[in-house]
């Protein structure tokens, strides 16, 4: 299914990285992506959130100057190849746009960079990926939850996973997800647009959760089979104790933390 292009609402944040972040990570529910840079973040809303956005800004002390901005997913698409630059992740994984040559001394991961579902430049999907290589996916099954762009979907189809099953509760990224797909030759990847909190049981050998904090503390206990390791990133330094709590009283064993900035991945096993 083809969905259309659409117009995106864009707030420009600027001040120290660190201080963009923790007033990012207050935004998580309504942002559909982000761009970062180094002296200033891009923040793309599918809808009109300025009234409400522009209050949380005058009420917070981390950001001081801000702008709004509309734009439309052509004009990223176009503008996408003066910045997007290949990824690099443990000297195994290289992700690049569909524009770039393969390296075959990586495991090459192509993507198209859309607006707003991941391009693997955020903290978080690198820290994902340094985890997932770690692992022996070969015949596992894997449940990929806010897959996004599907990187982290393609990567485990790459690593041998008996199967993958995809989802994500934005309709948007139908389009982007598919395409990627098709640029890794990889057909075999099951996805369906679908809250994560209507899946009933969550029985799969890994599951991969590069979602928010407040969606992690819910979905966490949900995830009863022994013998699952679960990876999740997402979540800022600060709500570390917070999220370590939950995976615990829940009966998760912590295998392993890992930071990148201000960004934290946990491994856990049941």
């Amino acid at each position: 299914m083809q969905v259309d292009s659409q117009i995106w609402y864009c707030l420009e944040i600027c001040g120290e990285k660190e201080r963009r972040e923790i007033f990012i990570s207050l935004l998580d529910e309504e942002i559909s992506g982000i761009t970062e840079n180094n002296d200033n973040s891009l923040i793309y809303f599918k809808k009109n959130y300025e009234d409400s956005i522009s209050k949380k800004l005058n009420e917070s002390s981390h950001i001081t100057n801000w702008n709004w901005s509309i734009v439309e997913e052509e004009n990223w698409n176009k503008s996408c190849e003066d910045f997007f630059k290949p990824i690099i992740i443990s000297n195994k994984v290289q992700i690049i746009p569909k524009w770039y040559p393969e390296d075959n001394n990586y495991m090459n991961i192509i993507i198209n960079p859309a607006l707003a579902f991941g391009t693997g430049h955020h903290e978080t999907t690198f820290l994902m990926i340094e985890e997932i290589i770690k692992k022996d996916l070969m015949n596992k099954t894997v449940i990929d939850i806010g897959t996004g762009s599907g990187i982290l979907s393609i990567l485990a189809k790459k690593m041998n996973a008996k199967s993958v099953y995809a989802i994500d509760n934005d309709l948007l990224t139908n389009n982007n997800f598919y395409e990627n797909l098709e640029l890794n030759t990889i057909s075999d990847i099951d996805f369906e647009i679908k809250d994560c909190f209507d899946l009933g049981a969550i029985e799969f050998d890994y599951i991969f959760a590069n979602i928010n904090f407040n969606v992690l503390k819910k979905l966490i206990p949900m995830i009863k089979k022994n013998g699952t390791t679960l990876i999740i990133s997402g979540v800022l330094l600060s709500d570390k104790s917070n999220v370590v709590n939950t995976l615990e009283e829940s009966g998760k064993e912590i295998k392993n933390i890992s930071r990148k900035k201000e960004w934290i991945c946990i491994t856990a096993e049941i």
